[in-house]
């Protein structure tokens, strides 16, 4: 059964539509009811639904903006429109906060059936797309032109003779250039926020590895093809390009890929870096213009990315070796658990600083940065802690691999110690329970800020909000909003018995902006509105 919440401000028009039909029928239960839009998101915090319908007309917050909201913060729920407005305009709006049904007043039983049909259809297929995502990848990997793919891949890694190189490459109607040539390495990087905001919903990490690295392919065989440069991807996921080079131009030879890179900036939610071979004679040379070119991508982490780099500009080096040895995790072990921020800063700046500076090799940076994190996973395993429950992250090794900047990971690495510092730092004072009093005293003392939320307080808290919300729920055994509510409800119903206070001041406060929300709020928690007790304070009197 997929989940439906249903909002409208009008308690009679909701009954109505819940005994329009049998709903054991429709393949859908009514899992929760709202008077207006910010009702309704405190409901869609807790319950998550599949499919909201929404009046659009409702105080504090109409339909629209609620679409907007849901649209935003739950991509994943599917959007239904009542309205008593046949206008264009609502109707535009409507698409653009993707709402896949626009109803207008009054709806029939049997327009309702068919309308809940369409969407369960729409989340069937949704639903079995995701469970069939194994059966979709192999076909994505089936419909590459694999014999042509595996001919070059073999071609720049094993010794091939050159009359069979050209004989093959006929075949397969690959025109490899007959002169000098070179071969080009693209590879991608992306800003995970991002794609996570664009693919939260359907897409795993790997998956988006694959869609993007064949993005990146599609675009650079697109501009290749107009400049006579053979394209294909190698199994590592890279995209390979084999360009001809005028050794009189090589700044025009090297166009092309300027041109993929801004292409790809512009158009893609990623960035490209294209490492570049040396300059070869024969195709059966372009094994060593790989090495090259590999060579040239391993500077990425020091050098940058989203560039060209060129081998023949980076000098041969003869590499130092960083190892972070035991001392160094003693070090940041103490550091952690007795220093302050700034102090944890500066241990971070320093280690990364020696990798800018000393000349050590890509696998060495990678190497040492990964001993890095075991070492903190180490140190939270001896205070009883999980470092992915710290930070609130999935996979830090995998987040930690798609960054290919060293100043991108020495600010992560700082987040992660300070999250881990202040986890210890709450563990030590009886761990859980700390938390919710920190954070129960906290708002005692801000209940008056209308922009005390979750986030903010976690924020006080230094720790993520997904850890704070499962700590408080299960210490306190209600949520944070709960918490907070009742403190701002006795605190107004405080300030209506003893003082002459009118609505809107109690309702500042007590940190609510509208006093007709204040109002509303107030007459849900208490069953009576502020004015009814204001006259029964009255009477008494």
């Amino acid at each position: 059964m997929y989940k439906l919440l249903l909002v409208d401000d009008e308690i009679e028009v909701r009954k109505g539509i819940i005994s329009k039909i049998d709903w054991t029928q429709t393949g859908f239960e009514i899992v929760g009811e709202a008077e207006n839009g910010l009702e309704a998101l405190e409901v869609m915090e807790k319950l998550n639904p599949d499919v909201a319908i929404i009046d659009i007309k409702m105080p504090f917050m109409d339909g629209m903006q609620l679409a907007e909201r849901i649209s935003s913060d739950y991509p994943a729920t599917k959007l239904m429109i009542l309205s008593g407005f046949d206008e264009f305009d609502y109707a535009q709006r409507a698409i653009r906060y993707n709402v896949m049904e626009y109803i207008l007043k009054p709806l029939s039983a049997d327009e309702l059936m068919e309308v809940l049909q369409r969407l369960k259809t729409v989340l069937d297929e949704e639903k079995e797309k995701n469970a069939n995502m194994e059966a979709l990848r192999l076909q994505y990997m089936d419909s590459l032109p694999l014999l042509k793919e595996r001919f070059l891949n073999v071609m720049i890694m094993e010794h091939m003779e050159v009359e069979e190189i050209y004989e093959r490459a006929g075949r397969f109607n690959i025109h490899l250039p007959q002169g000098p040539m070179t071969l080009a390495l693209v590879a991608h990087s992306h800003d995970r926020s991002e794609v996570r905001e664009l693919h939260e919903a359907t897409m795993s990490p790997y998956e988006e590895r694959e869609l993007h690295g064949y993005a990146v392919f599609e675009t650079c065989e697109r501009i290749g093809d107009q400049h006579g440069v053979t394209t294909f991807m190698r199994a590592g996921g890279e995209t390979v390009m084999i360009l001809p080079i005028d050794e009189e131009d090589l700044k025009a030879s090297y166009a092309v890929l300027e041109e993929v890179r801004m292409v790809i900036e512009k158009t893609h939610p990623l960035t490209v870096t294209v490492g570049v071979g040396q300059v070869v004679h024969s195709p059966t040379d372009l094994k060593d213009a790989l090495q090259g070119a590999m060579s040239a991508l391993d500077h990425r982490l020091v050098e940058g990315t989203n560039r060209l780099l060129f081998i023949h500009d980076l000098l041969p080096k003869d590499y130092g070796q960083l190892i972070f040895q035991d001392e160094m995790e003693r070090d940041l072990r103490t550091t952690i658990r007795t220093a302050g921020e700034k102090e944890i800063e500066a241990l971070i700046q320093k280690h990364f600083q020696v990798m800018r500076v000393r000349e050590i090799s890509y696998q060495d940076c990678r190497l040492f940065i990964n001993e890095m994190l075991t070492s903190l996973f180490r140190i939270a395993r001896a205070h009883d802690l999980n470092l992915h429950e710290v930070t609130g992250r999935d996979n830090l090794f995998a987040e930690m691999e798609d960054m290919d900047v060293l100043d991108n990971l020495e600010a992560w690495f700082i987040t992660i110690c300070l999250l881990l510092k202040a986890q210890i730092l709450q563990s030590r004072t009886s761990g859980m329970q700390e938390i919710v009093a920190r954070a129960k005293g906290h708002v005692l003392d801000h209940f008056h800020e209308s922009d005390l939320t979750l986030e903010t307080m976690s924020s006080v808290l230094h720790i993520s909000p997904s850890y704070f919300s499962r700590v408080f729920k299960k210490e306190s055994g209600k949520t944070f909003i709960q918490y907070l509510t009742q403190v701002r409800m006795d605190k107004a119903m405080e300030y209506i018995l003893n003082t002459d206070m009118k609505n809107f001041e109690i309702a500042e406060k007590i940190g609510y902006a509208e006093a007709n929300y204040f109002s509303y709020s107030f007459k849900k928690y208490f069953g009576q509105s502020p004015t009814a007790v204001k006259k029964q304070k009255k009477k008494k009197v």
